[in-house]
């Protein structure tokens, strides 16, 4: 079994040095020596981006990650982060602290940022790998960031916990479903909007752990996958 999550970065981090990389340093990428000068000055504090960032959003997600690994090994989950920074990476991915952020720029300054990084194509790349199920965990801005569009093939059944406004951003052809969390959902989740998609997540996994056949039944386009999780726990 094989579980590929998408999530964004956060901007609580496990170390923010006062001369942390910013958007300035990530505007060098185009120049990988001079880069990787910047990023070598902080090499005491590189850490694998899954566990860089203190959110409670991502401290929730790798919570239900856990749960999953334990129950299936260390290889049936990967975490893949959306990074203001770096672009689209791997958990595993050893990375600099740094300050940077989609949320809030312009829709022209998402666009241009996002395809300096190299966003769209990697964003393509990772939706064509094969897998048991793809999760993904991002607000309006980092799902404008994608760039996603028809062109994207959606290799494994895929699952966008999001907002009600994001919705349009969700396109591609395959088996891909947009599950939309409101302000209702943070009730019955008792969970703040900032961490509920790490909390939807997180109880989606840990279900997922126990129950061999809950993905089979999850995927089933008239099961509401919020009603499923809430009456779990």
């Amino acid at each position: 079994m094989k579980i590929r999550i998408l999530t964004s970065c956060t901007g609580e981090k496990a170390h923010s040095p006062d001369n942390q990389l910013t958007q300035d340093d990530f505007r060098l990428l185009s120049e990988p020596a001079r880069f990787q000068a910047r990023e070598d000055e902080l090499s005491a504090y590189r850490t694998p981006a899954d566990a860089m960032y203190t959110g409670q959003q991502h401290l929730r997600l790798m919570e239900g990650v856990r749960a999953f690994r334990e129950q299936h090994g260390a290889e049936s989950v990967d975490v893949w982060v959306l990074s203001a920074g770096y672009g689209l990476l791997p958990g595993d991915q050893a990375i600099a602290p740094y300050e940077c952020t989609f949320q809030g720029m312009k829709a022209t300054e998402i666009d241009a940022w996002a395809a300096h990084l190299h966003v769209p194509e990697d964003a393509r790349r990772f939706f064509a790998q094969p897998a048991d199920l793809v999760l993904v965990l991002l607000g309006d801005d980092y799902l404008r960031a994608l760039g996603l569009g028809d062109d994207v093939t959606f290799a494994a059944p895929t699952l966008f916990f999001t907002g009600k406004a994001s919705q349009k951003r969700v396109r591609g052809q395959g088996t891909v479903r947009a599950v939309v969390l409101t302000r209702f959902d943070t009730r019955r989740f008792s969970s703040g909007m900032v961490s509920l998609k790490g909390e939807v997540a997180r109880r989606f996994l840990r279900r997922a752990a126990e129950d061999s056949g809950f993905l089979a039944k999850i995927l089933d386009s008239t099961i509401n996958v919020l009603d499923v999780l809430y009456k779990g726990e």
